[in-house]
Formats: C-alpha cells, structure tokens, sequence
C-alpha cells in the first residue's frame, strides 16, 4: 500500500504496487465485519467485463480478487487519475466548454455501448464515477466503481423481467424519472442518466440539486427524492439551456427525447446518440458548429470559457464591425469563404480575447447570418451556390429568403 486515494460507504481506496506485475494499481478494502459482500460482486462483474489492462476498454481490468485478508475483502484493478467531479470543482467557472461535454458525450456513450453489449448495468453514473486515465491515455474518460452495477441478462440470454416497487438505486441528482417511479433498471436508465451527467458539466448546477425535505422528518430522504423527481420531471432540456446557442437546446432535447421514448428492454440506437453529439464538433473552428476548438496538446479542454455568455466580458462590437468590414472588401463579390471567416475570427476570439457576444452584435446589428452548409428546407437555387461555395457569409435577406433561418449556426 502507498496511500490512501478514496473512502465510501462501501469501503476505502488504496494506490498500491503490484508485486506480480509491478505497475500501480487501485486496491479496494472491504471489511469483513461489515457483511455487505459488494466486493465480491463488483469483482464478479468486473471480471464479466473483462476490461483489458491501463482502461483501454473504458473500464477498469481486474487483476485478482482475494477475499478474507487480514479481516478484508480485496479488489485489485487498475489505477487511474482524477475524476471529472475533481475536475469541475478545480476549475474557475466550476463548468466545461460546450465541445468538451460533447466529447465527453461521445465517449460516454461508447462506454455504456460496451457495458451494455456485456449484459451489464452500470446504475450509478456521475460525474465521481467517471476518471481520467493515466500517461498515454491521460485524456481518456473511464468509467469505474461497478459496485451498483447489476447484469441485465439472465444466464440463457433473457431480458430480466420489468418490475415496479424496486427500492432506490443510485444517485438522486442523476437518477431516471423510472427510477424515482420505482421501477426496474434498464439500458435506458444509465443513457438517462448520462444525460443529466453531461447538463451538470455544462450548466455547473442542476436545477434540482440542493432540494432537501424538512429535517426532523422521518421520511425526509423519500421527500427529498420526491423534491428532486418533481423539479426533474418539469425541467425541460431547451429550457436549461436557454443560455447556448439553439443546437444545444436541440441536442440534448433530442437526446432526452430518444432516451424517454424507448422500451424497457429495447436495445438503445447508441449510434444515432453518437453522431447526435459528433454533428456539432466535427469541424474545428469557433463559428463552425458554436465551440471553442480544444488546445492540440490535449483531447479535453477541462476549462470553460465562457464562449457564450451573454454577460461576455471585453464586447468590442466596434474591433468585430471593422474586422469583418475589411475582409468583406478583400473578398471578391463581397462573399467571404469560411476558411477566411475562421482565420479572422479565430484571431479576434482567442488571440485577442474579444467575446462571441460581440459577434452575434455586429452580426444582428450590420444583417448578416453565417449559413449552415446543410440548408434544410431551402430550395435547388441555394443548393446549387452552395455546392460552389460552401459555405458563405451572406445577407440576411439572402438568408431570410431563400433559407429556413432557424437552422443557420447564428440565429438572426
């Protein structure tokens, strides 16, 4: 044992070596005194798994399980760095940037596509439960601590039943609505769940965190869950993101939209939520989807800017105005290319540190809109300019015309 790295209600971390393979590995005790017996089962679980060594499956690899060791249960797995929840409270505005949860999004995803694809429930996923790795695969999520975790299959290849009345599973703030209701876990729980993950690395608060009953009262967690599942329930998605741009409302609008509507043993379309999330961070650019690009030394930016908001500070319309004024009159027709656009405006965001809010500004105030490539609804004579060219800065009344103007990446 080197040091203590984490304590719970089930038991306590340890880093530690492994004398056999003589790397650092996690080693987690549980007293025998204490009759839980989770270890057993997380190790059995784990070991369903079969996550191959350093977390390049996205879960932990078991080294061994020794049960009654000097009064303890042990679990050897690998070691990992800091979770996401250390993460978020180490950064300044206590959030991530839009493209990082969107990252992190697809990642996630492709985690409980592999869990899943094992017959296993993950059934506490949160921000705690979710570390970075380690060296070469430092900017790489993993998601640990199985000891909630439940197969979902029997041994012949069944479904487990749906059931109601089940006794609460899980963390409250990241809980499925079904699972407030009392029923039976499924796939659609823990895609639920990582919804309400994902708004909390966005937003930094959830609406319903710190919803508590009345001390004193004998029931006050059951109220405290009924506070939590009432607030949930009426919390739209577009409404909790009012503060970004509409394609995250619409995203993790959708996203809720298909995780609520499937069956309890329906197989979740773990690919559409996948490219869900991709179609917004697929171009590297800051007006290109509505994100800030990652730094190229790392995957994750665990640091937000501040990008969208509307209290931005340094909004110098007047620098945006001029800036764009030139390089419309450089531009042959008056048509500016993307790849002109990007260069300027990645100059003026990152370099000079001048806020989006002073882009949408100037972008409202002098009539332009940037058109999305994909013009959803417009008719053959916009698709044809922009088979030519892509994507253009264009007049709004260009856009309002022949454009379905809610779909452009800057409203208008």
């Amino acid at each position: 044992m080197v040091r203590p790295i984490g304590k719970g209600a089930f038991g306590e971390v340890f880093e530690a070596k492994h004398v056999n393979a003589g790397t650092r590995v996690a080693a987690k005790l549980e007293s025998i005194a204490s009759n839980l017996h989770t270890l057993q089962e997380e190790a059995d679980i784990l070991k369903q798994l079969g996550g191959r060594e350093g977390g390049r499956d996205g879960v932990p690899h078991l080294f061994e399980y020794t049960p009654r060791i000097s009064g303890y249960n042990v679990l050897i797995m690998d070691l990992f760095g800091s979770s996401l929840d250390n993460h978020l409270n180490q950064s300044d505005a206590k959030k991530f940037t839009v493209r990082t949860v969107f990252m992190l999004a697809q990642d996630l995803i492709k985690r409980l596509q592999f869990i899943h694809s094992k017959g296993v429930l993950h059934r506490d996923i949160k921000p705690e439960n979710l570390v970075m790795g380690l060296g070469r695969r430092a900017h790489e999520v993993v998601l640990i601590d199985f000891g909630l975790a439940k197969r979902f299959t029997t041994d012949s290849g069944q479904h487990i039943p749906r059931k109601a009345n089940k006794s609460f599973c899980g963390t409250a703030r990241y809980a499925s609505l079904w699972t407030h209701q009392g029923l039976e876990q499924s796939r659609r729980d823990d895609l639920e769940s990582l919804g309400y993950v994902l708004l909390k690395m966005l937003l930094g608060v959830l609406p319903w965190q710190g919803l508590r009953a009345t001390s004193g009262q004998q029931t006050s967690k059951q109220l405290s869950y009924q506070r939590i599942y009432d607030k949930k329930k009426n919390s739209s998605a577009t409404h909790m993101c009012r503060d970004f741009p509409p394609f995250v409302q619409y995203v993790f609008e959708t996203y809720f939209g298909i995780c609520r509507n499937l069956e309890f043993e329906e197989t979740p379309p773990y690919t559409e939520l996948y490219r869900l999330f991709g179609r917004y961070i697929k171009h590297d650019g800051v007006f290109t989807q509505g994100v800030t690009p990652l730094s190229e030394s790392a995957r994750y930016d665990i640091v937000h800017t501040g990008e969208w908001s509307n209290t931005a500070a340094r909004s110098d319309t007047s620098t945006v105005s001029s800036s764009l004024r030139s390089l419309s009159n450089q531009a042959q027709g008056g048509c500016v290319t993307m790849a002109d656009l990007d260069s300027r405006l990645r100059e003026m965001h990152i370099e000079r540190g001048i806020s989006m809010t002073a882009f949408r500004e100037v972008i409202r105030d002098k009539g332009y809109c940037l058109k999305n490539c994909h013009p959803y609804g417009s008719p053959k004579e916009l698709q044809k300019v922009l088979r030519k060219s892509p994507k253009l800065l264009v007049k709004k009344e260009q856009a309002k015309q022949y454009a379905y103007v809610k779909k452009c990446l800057i409203a208008v």
